[in-house]
């Protein structure tokens, strides 16, 4: 697919269905807009299986900080969180190697960027050692705020790394946990209700089974849910009830006992939200829900009911200028430099951009459509930026 399509693109060639096996994070995007969901998993044209998420620079350097700080506590924590300067502490820190998961990481997401069809103006903000530098600050301060009697929570279980990647999918994984003491990062699903999730840390305390999922930023309740679900997808597939839910943090460990009748009820709520979630994705196009995440969402050229919130307001010359969303229709022949245009309150805008960019524009026409995503604004000049996108809206 050239350019010129992706960007031509009005709505989907085919609308994804509800996912098979739905996920925690799933739901809580269908929640927030099933529309968004549904847009970000149908098919467009006969190359694209989904739309492509835009590359953000500070997305990717924030996943990768986060990457690393949490296998840096996860490897502290099995191994009993010794103190910084120790052996103990230098051998697991050095067995982490942060420069080459930081490295292995930026190459990655340099080889994705130069197929990715909306990767035009990124560039990572941050150079390897900048990350290392910002990981390694981040890490001392979480970890050196951890109180002390934390270290008996934790066991140790360094023996247990990577060695849930030999589970038998179709086992009993309670036969896998007692024989090896510890999971981790382990793929669950539940026996009859369409969910999976992946449990990061379960371990074995006086023969009980222990939940744990690590989190690397602050508290929110949220987190508590999630590690919920996971103990149900446990004691659905094994029968066993967990001891004990744990959602560690760096400075501290939030512990939830656990209550059957609780699980049994959240159990029967997770069956609504997946029954709610497939209704709303049973319409083509699902409901939009307009709100404050519309501004961050990757699908909202697409979305008609954001264009009819997004009403452009053009600012005073001495206004400090903004980067904006825009719908706007073309009312003059574009030039080497710019073209006029017209948004939809009526308002008279011009847009700029440099001469090395102007054969984006030269097949441009009076009366063309435009959703223009990621603009400069200053004034009414409209200042296309290498990040600024440009859709056409076909009939």
């Amino acid at each position: 697919m050239i350019t010129s399509d992706f960007y031509s693109i009005s709505k989907p060639a085919e609308w994804a269905k509800p996912p098979f096996v739905f996920s925690y994070s799933s739901l809580q995007v269908i929640k927030t807009c099933p529309l968004q969901w549904q847009l970000l998993h149908s098919k467009y044209g006969t190359e694209l299986l989904k739309f492509p998420a835009r590359p953000s620079p500070a997305a990717v350097e924030g996943n990768i900080i986060h990457f690393v700080l949490k296998k840096l506590f996860r490897a502290l924590s099995l191994i009993g969180l010794p103190a910084i300067g120790t052996y103990e502490f230098s051998e697991c820190i050095s067995r982490v190697n942060i420069k080459e998961k930081v490295n292995a990481h930026i190459f990655s997401h340099e080889e994705e960027i130069t197929k990715h069809p909306r990767g035009n103006g990124f560039k990572l903000r941050s150079s390897t050692q900048q990350l290392v530098n910002k990981i390694i600050r981040l890490f001392r301060q979480q970890y050196s705020d951890l109180p002390s009697n934390l270290n008996n929570l934790f066991p140790n279980l360094q023996d247990a790394l990577n060695n849930s990647e030999i589970a038998d999918k179709n086992s009993n994984p309670k036969f896998l946990l007692k024989k090896i003491g510890a999971l981790t990062e382990f793929k669950i699903e539940h026996p009859t209700i369409p969910f999976m999730g992946i449990i990061d840390f379960i371990f074995l305390e006086e023969g009980c089974p222990v939940v744990v999922d690590f989190k690397t930023g602050s508290q929110n309740e949220d987190h508590l849910k999630q590690v919920e679900i996971y103990a149900i997808l446990w004691w659905s597939r094994t029968g066993q009830l967990p001891k004990r839910l744990e959602v560690r943090y760096p400075q501290l460990v939030n512990t939830v006992q656990v209550d059957k009748n609780k699980l049994v009820k959240a159990e029967q709520q997770l069956c609504t939200k997946i029954e709610e979630a497939i209704d709303e994705l049973a319409e083509k196009p699902a409901k939009a829900l307009h709100g404050e995440q519309c501004s961050f969402c990757d699908v909202r050229q697409f979305c008609d009911e954001f264009w009819k919130q997004n009403i452009f307001i053009s600012q005073p010359e001495n206004n400090q200028a903004k980067f904006v969303d825009i719908a706007v229709t073309v009312n003059s022949i574009p030039t080497n430099y710019g073209f006029e245009g017209k948004t939809s309150n009526d308002e008279k805008v011009v847009f700029v951009f440099s001469k090395n960019t102007s054969k984006l524009f030269n097949h441009l026409k009076n009366g063309q459509n435009l959703r223009v995503l990621f603009a400069l604004v200053k004034g009414n000049e409209i200042i296309i930026k290498p990040r600024t996108e440009i859709y056409h809206v076909n009939s």
